[in-house]
């Protein structure tokens, strides 16, 4: 859409209506968004993360026909709070579905590392890229920052016409204290 409507210029009109429909179609977005996570009430917990990143890459393959590869470190912590594993899954899911809707990759990485001082989360792609300052950060990217501060993470979203995008989570190894969950408190 955003490079449709890079190849508009001069044509104002044609903008003014692409910008309602995409708002309009936001809206409608956001609705059943708010509608889904009340019905659906995540009981998501850390041991589902390997699973659901699993299925995200088969979902990702069979819709956009990318090669989705998922790399999940050894020394990945494996004691998330079940509200901090829902928070980092939803944010690689919606960088995910990012990458494959507006990026056309032929590959998408979704990466979980971790150093002594950080975890990081990250997708990238080999898609076209993001054309930087068109509109402002929709709403899939404004949760994903809400989250990622949830975490007491910080995103960020670099992106080079035609060398693909990368999304990366971090999240410093002191902020993740309190995300842990003690083992017998989840059982």
């Amino acid at each position: 859409m955003e490079l449709f409507k890079a190849d508009q210029v001069g044509r104002a009109g044609v903008l003014r209506e692409v910008d309602r429909m995409q708002a309009s179609i936001r809206r409608v977005l956001a609705n059943v968004r708010g509608i889904l996570h009340d019905v659906r009430k995540d009981t998501t917990t850390i041991d589902d993360l390997r699973p659901s990143l699993k299925a995200l890459a088969e979902r990702l393959a069979e819709s956009c026909g990318a090669v989705v590869t998922v790399s999940v470190a050894q020394d990945w912590p494996d004691e998330l709070h079940p509200a901090a594993a829902v928070d980092l899954i939803r944010i690689l899911e919606e960088a995910a579905h990012n990458s494959a809707i507006h990026g056309a990759p032929s590959a998408i990485w979704i990466e979980l590392s971790a150093t002594p001082d950080a975890m990081m989360a990250t997708v990238r792609d080999d898609g076209r890229g993001m054309i930087s300052g068109l509109t402002s950060p929709g709403l899939g990217i404004r949760g994903m920052r809400e989250r990622a501060s949830l975490l007491g993470g910080v995103l960020k979203i670099t992106s080079e016409i035609g060398k693909g995008t990368e999304t990366v989570l971090e999240i410093p190894r002191l902020a993740t204290a309190g995300l842990r969950v003690d083992r017998q408190e989840s059982a």
